[in-house]
């Protein structure tokens, strides 16, 4: 049985679309190893990330990568354990307060 792998087109470098338009990128990479270690076929689609939703929601693909828990999505979708940990700043001009805090 095929497990379909739904991705983004365009998340570099976890997943996107290579000059010979080939799926690439390190989500993509861990999905390939784990299908070769677990012995499934692995088929990947790339989407917007609005459509990725979607198409688990409706059954369509059966995992979506590159997807950042919270407690609103986890009303609807089912996590795995926490694979990449991924440190981000956010830079906003010194007038800005529309930030109160990180919480």
């Amino acid at each position: 049985k095929n497990i379909i792998f739904v991705s983004q087109t365009k998340y570099p470098p976890f997943e996107f679309i290579d000059e010979n338009k080939t799926p690439t990128g390190m989500a993509i990479e861990l999905a390939k190893w784990i299908s070769t270690e677990f012995g499934f076929k692995a088929k990947f689609i790339h989407t917007s990330f609005y459509n990725a939703q979607q198409m688990i929601l409706k059954g369509d693909a059966d995992i979506l990568t590159s997807f950042f828990y919270s407690k609103e999505r986890d009303k609807k979708f089912d996590f795995t354990k926490i694979i990449f940990h991924i440190p981000a700043s956010i830079f906003v001009t010194i007038d800005n307060t529309n930030i109160k805090s990180i919480k």
